[in-house]
């Protein structure tokens, strides 16, 4: 298909700027969006093909399964459109490469990577099958990293497989279709799939990755059974504790029902195995809030700051909101921001407290390094948020309320369904500036945007009584 051809299909909403790489369901070309200005990729199946009854039954369902999978880590679909000859469907163009370009540069990818990767794809993949959609050819040219929002990405549901009554035709168990160095057994035999099959999947790419192994020897690496997998892991990843070995190789079981049940159950084993905070934090964060308040421990001061009975010797951020320059913002965005540094933050050492300044007449910079100051805080964190909904600029500015100077400023890009991720990496970004130890991930990396608004807005009105 010629460019000129896409863009009459296209019509006057994009402009197409031309081809950018031709994947296994077709070519994907780059766009924008005549009105908003934002780029897009457009992925077309092939004419020759187009006229296929069950290729493009595959192309409708890829679009239809992923919009309406809308979670942060799948690449969400805009648009969709067929027409005898020609079918495509419209996505954001992601800025970044792909967990297969990653493997092609380098042959062992740390382990960090790796573990942050699973907790993002696993997280996407457990909300796809408590929908009943199995993805079916999870393999690293499906998994993308938006280096704007530092999140990975899951793409191409074009062969995923739905578990339940509405079965088609072309999903029908006994056709293989997938990727054959990282399917499942049960996948390669023509067998049932579900949801453990691609954890199976997922768990092969990660052995890939740590181990350095070539696509064409996994298969036979992998079946050679779990004591041969845990050894070749530990020889590549020394310092990883045998239970983090354990949990990590769980779903390369060959018996389907020896494998986790679900990607929560894989990802709460490694957790506890690794000795970090459990995913679902907010369930917990809210017991232990409820707690505390009941208890006394907390005072809620006249301008909205949740003060400590005692903070002598103790390391104090003040945050404060942000400036709110966002076009199209309809949903108080910075305050948004400012919850989720405060969920976020108060995951420091013990040594430190976190006070949010939730409702204040200091707007000055001045101004609010006095308020800090007059809290006992040694950090005071301000800024701005600008820009639009689709593409937010978020800008943490770090002062030094006592020598009442800059110290750093601290900058996110991305759109607003990304926006726990987005704060997420501002605080990790903040401890390492502040040589602050921590996890590289903090606790909002695999909360949704639903979640973590439905959570503020509860602790809000609890707030403010």
């Amino acid at each position: 298909m010629s460019i000129e051809e896409l863009q009459t299909a296209a019509g006057s909403r994009y402009e197409v700027e031309g081809f950018l790489a031709q994947g296994g369901m077709g070519a994907i070309y780059t766009a924008r969006h005549r009105s908003l200005g934002s780029r897009v990729a457009i992925k077309v199946l092939p004419a020759e093909v187009a006229s296929s009854a069950v290729r493009l039954a595959r192309f409708k369902r890829e679009a239809a399964l992923a919009a309406n999978l809308s979670h942060p880590n799948i690449v969400p679909v805009f648009e969709f459109d067929a027409t005898p000859g020609l079918a495509y469907l419209v996505m954001p163009f992601v800025e970044g490469k792909t967990f297969g370009d990653q493997l092609a540069e380098k042959d062992k990818v740390d382990y960090q990577t790796v573990r942050r990767m699973i907790g993002q794809i696993a997280s996407a993949l457990g909300f796809a099958h408590a929908r009943d959609v199995v993805h079916r050819d999870i393999k690293p040219a499906n998994i993308l990293r938006e280096e704007a929002a530092a999140r990975w990405l899951i793409t191409d549901f074009g062969i995923a497989h739905v578990t339940g009554p509405s079965d088609t035709e072309i999903t029908q168990t006994g056709v293989v279709i997938g990727t054959p160095s990282y399917m499942a057994p049960e996948q390669r035999w023509g067998g049932k799939v579900d949801g453990r099959s691609d954890l199976y999947s997922l768990a092969a790419v990660a052995y890939q990755a740590i181990c350095g192994t070539s696509t064409e020897e996994l298969p036979d690496e992998l079946a050679k059974g779990r004591p041969e997998i845990e050894r070749a892991i530990r020889d590549a990843e020394p310092k990883l504790k045998p239970e983090v070995v354990r949990a990590l190789s769980w779903p390369l079981e060959i018996a389907r029902e020896d494998r986790p049940e679900s990607a929560e159950q894989w990802l709460e084993a490694l957790e506890k195995a690794e000795g970090t905070t459990v995913r679902f934090w907010w369930a917990w964060a809210a017991g232990i809030a409820a707690l505390l308040i009941g208890s006394g421990v907390f005072i809620f001061g006249r301008n909205g700051i949740r003060v400590p009975p005692d903070t002598s010797g103790v390391s104090t951020v003040v945050l404060f909101p942000l400036q709110n320059e966002v076009q199209d913002d309809t949903t108080d965005v910075s305050t948004t921001i400012l919850g989720m540094l405060d969920l976020g933050l108060q995951y420091l050492p013990e040594e430190y407290t976190v006070l949010a300044q939730y409702h204040t007449e200091a707007q000055s910079v001045d101004e609010r390094r006095e308020l800090a100051r007059a809290h006992n805080g040694n950090l005071a964190l301000m800024g701005m948020v600008s820009g639009t909904m689709d593409n937010l600029e978020i800008e943490i500015q770090v002062h030094d309320a006592v020598g009442r100077k800059l110290l750093t400023r601290l900058e996110r890009f991305g759109p607003a369904d990304s926006l726990p991720q987005l704060v997420d990496h501002l605080i990790v970004e903040f401890m390492d500036q502040q040589e602050i130890e921590g996890m590289e991930e903090g606790v909002l990396a695999n909360l949704s945007l639903e979640a973590g608004v439905s959570y503020l807005d509860g602790r809000g009105d609890l707030r403010e009584g």
